[in-house]
């Protein structure tokens, strides 16, 4: 994860240096600065972005975060529930709906995603064995210090690091 926080603090540089012109832009700086932070990102790492967070930024990632359509994100992981979704897919939604929850950590606005984070905890524990496959990765997440700071926004990751287990004792016959 190392190597993955280097290239996260360099695009968190190169989207500084254009500085975001639009909300879209705000939120997709939020999301790589908030994985970056979730990895372990210094104080010093992050501090152009926090200062252009809490200053001129404030306004754009606010316009940035009315234009996010959280619901359909959400939908986006129930949809694969249904079974017929590949890896690919589960891992896909799972991904886009976690960005946006790290952006939302990071941009100190965690209201945006509370209830989705909860909606996304309950499709995981309804259904383990879509999200099983997921359950390596999710475990190294759940052991991050700032997973364990914003337990109740990441509890569909513990879900998901969970769900191999489930779906082994779901197969397992009752004796």
């Amino acid at each position: 994860m190392v190597k993955e926080l280097d290239v996260l603090l360099e695009q968190v540089g190169e989207m500084l240096a254009e500085w975001p012109s639009d909300g879209e832009d705000a939120v997709e700086l939020a999301t790589v600065a908030g994985l970056a932070a979730r990895l372990g990102a210094s104080a010093s790492d992050l501090e152009e972005a926090e200062v252009w967070r809490d200053g001129a930024g404030s306004a754009i990632l606010e316009e940035g975060w009315a234009e996010v359509d959280i619901d359909d994100l959400v939908e986006g992981v129930e949809a694969v529930c249904n079974g017929m979704a590949d890896t690919n897919a589960v891992e896909e939604a799972v991904y886009e709906f976690d960005d946006h929850v790290a952006a939302a950590v990071w941009s100190n606005c965690p209201h945006h995603v509370r209830k989705a984070t909860t909606r996304v905890s309950h499709a995981v524990r309804d259904l383990p064995e879509v999200f099983a496959g997921l359950s390596e990765f999710a475990s190294q997440l759940a052991s991050l210090e700032a997973v364990s700071r914003d337990i109740d926004l990441y509890d569909y990751w513990i879900a998901i690091a969970q769900a191999r287990e489930w779906t082994d004792e779901v197969k397992k016959p009752v004796v």
